[in-house]
């Protein structure tokens, strides 16, 4: 992954994590683990630690795809 490209999936964790705050515990780690997922990490342990395997696969939906585009950019 580019430094370039790195940043951007920063810049979008950063964006993610405001819409995130009201659906999930707020995890000060989720930007890295976001980014851990980007660059091939199957199972980030700030996504492991949420309360139940709801929310983890809620995150999945939701950013799964998302999170995969900023990578391959």
């Amino acid at each position: 992954l580019s430094a370039s490209g790195a940043e951007r999936i920063r810049a979008a964790c950063r964006e993610l994590e405001i819409e995130l705050v009201g659906e999930v515990a707020f995890d000060p780690d989720l930007p890295a683990a976001l980014e851990a997922v980007a660059q091939g990490a199957r199972t980030p342990e700030s996504l492991q630690e949420l309360d139940s395997v709801r929310e983890v696969e809620a995150i999945w939906e939701r950013l799964g795809d998302w999170v995969k585009g900023w990578a391959a950019a």
